[in-house]
């Protein structure tokens, strides 16, 4: 535990030396904190691992504010020691939380990203205008010629949709540009009144889809959320390191290449329109996404596909299962559209680490592998329920021999027993595993949310979960787990 808080300290100790970071207390928070316009507080524990790991972020972070133009401080206060009454005051119960502070009072929480960078941004985004207001048409044609996505609300009077534009204006306005006009010669050159249109920067305009997105749904402010989220990036979004959360949905196809939209816009855009060519096609099927391949060249390194002077994209796609795939043959227009398509007609093998098939599979328990996962288990018209063992993992060992056992007691039922080893087999990515031995069961008719199995290693136990879950009551089971009687005539 000593270790722990050196740690921690260790990691702010220059930041709290240089005055980057301010350390409050119970005795001096109210005083101090009032002193300072703008301020994000950090509420942590030093024992906390989640805040181990967040502290130098933070750090990294306040070295990036202090010398912003305008004031933002960045404070922490240990709940565990002397800020404990200052954490309750403010109802902090989970760590590490953060609040923002206006003037020495509680302003709003902190909801926003974690990495450095779009922390900076998103703080620095607080302290601006919520929206710009756009009186001319010169204004709007300036505001849009900024680079940024932004979304601008056109209100000829104070609508409801109105009010709910300026609640997401100040929930996102990090993440995007916010501007309105009530001018009648704005809305006349823009053909919207009481309306919100989403604009695109101009180095992204292509011949696919348009520039500029008019909502029409409901004034509510999540629908408005989630129409931005939607088509934030258009067909073929751009991911750069700092902003990757935008881009975790799946199935996805991530094409790389060098991208320079400084240096080298138009051939950035070369790609990128050939890209969009195919991505129109299969829009209902993946969400695209173009990257820099020097740029996430690790990524690319795992599955051996970086090259420092490459010439033409390469292409990594992943299924809603996770599953990996990777374009083999040279990319062009063609060879793209086609590797998609096999995809989607379950015509590829993905990319995966896999033991061999067995060849005698006989047994009580069945063998899967990598390989034929998802045949066995996915493609499988019966309840399963699955085993999968770990390196070093004295438990695996002593559950094999309970789980032979249920074999043999599930033969005859509509349910089939599985065994996957982690340690020749790529671990398939849709299983939320917290250690080893780990055991699912799936529902034949619900299989993407398979149930976690945390009881005790025994076959009366494992009967039990079972026949609880199980899609249709087990033959030689009842509901409870017991054994059903056989009568026989005397």
């Amino acid at each position: 535990m000593f270790l722990h808080y050196f740690l921690l300290y260790f990691v702010c100790y220059s930041s709290f030396a240089s005055g980057s970071i301010l350390q409050l207390k119970d005795e001096n928070f109210a005083n101090e904190i009032s002193n300072h316009e703008n301020a994000l507080v950090l509420f942590y524990v030093p024992w906390c691992p989640h805040c181990q790991k967040f502290l130098p972020k933070f750090s990294e972070a306040a070295e990036k504010l202090k010398d912003n133009s305008r004031p933002i401080s960045l404070a922490m206060v240990d709940c565990e020691n002397d800020g404990k009454e200052t954490c309750n005051k403010y109802g902090v119960e989970e760590f590490p939380t953060m609040k923002i502070f206006r003037n020495g009072k509680f302003s709003k929480e902190y909801e926003g990203p974690r990495d450095p960078p779009e922390l900076v941004k998103y703080v620095k985004a607080q302290l601006e205008a919520t929206s710009l207001e756009l009186n001319t048409v010169e204004e709007l044609e300036d505001f849009l010629s900024k680079g940024h996505v932004s979304l601008v609300g056109f209100f000829e009077s104070d609508s409801y949709i109105k009010v709910v534009f300026f609640k997401v204006a100040e929930k996102m306005k990090h993440q995007l540009k916010f501007g309105h006009s009530t001018s009648e010669a704005v809305m006349e050159k823009q053909g919207v009144v009481d309306g919100i249109v989403l604009f695109r920067p101009a180095y992204l305009n292509n011949k696919f889809e348009n520039n500029s997105v008019v909502y029409t749904g409901d004034a509510e402010t999540e629908d408005i959320v989630q129409f931005i989220k939607s088509n934030y990036h258009g067909l073929v979004g751009h991911r750069r390191h700092g902003f990757t959360e935008d881009f975790t949905l799946d199935p996805s196809v991530s094409v790389f290449y060098s991208i320079d939209y400084v240096r080298n816009a138009k051939r950035t855009n070369y790609w990128r329109n050939r890209v969009l060519q195919v991505a129109i096609k299969y829009k209902d099927h993946f969400h695209f996404v173009i990257s820099d391949k020097d740029e996430f060249k690790e990524e690319l390194k795992v599955h051996n596909l970086y090259q420092a002077n490459m010439t033409k994209p390469v292409v990594l796609a992943m299924n809603f299962r996770k599953r990996i795939f990777k374009l083999k043959e040279p990319f062009s227009v063609e060879a793209f559209d086609n590797f998609l398509r096999n995809i989607l007609e379950g015509k590829l093998d993905p990319e995966v680490k896999s033991a061999p098939i067995p060849k005698n599979n006989t047994g009580n328990v069945t063998i899967v592998v990598a390989k034929n996962f998802d045949e066995l288990i996915y493609n499988n018209k019966k309840d399963i329920f699955i085993l999968f063992t770990g390196p070093g993992c004295d438990e695996c060992i002593l559950v094999e021999g309970p789980f032979e056992e249920l074999g043999g007691l599930m033969k005859g039922e509509d349910v089939e027993v599985f065994k996957f080893d982690i340690m020749n087999n790529s671990m398939p990515q849709e299983f939320p595993l917290n250690g080893f031995p780990a055991i699912f069961f799936l529902r034949k008719d619900s299989k993407d949310d398979p149930i976690s199995y945390d009881g005790d290693f025994y076959p009366e136990d494992f009967v039990k979960f079972i026949a609880k879950h199980a899609t249709n009551e087990l033959k030689g089971f009842y509901k409870d787990g017991k054994p059903k009687t056989v009568k026989t005539e005397l």
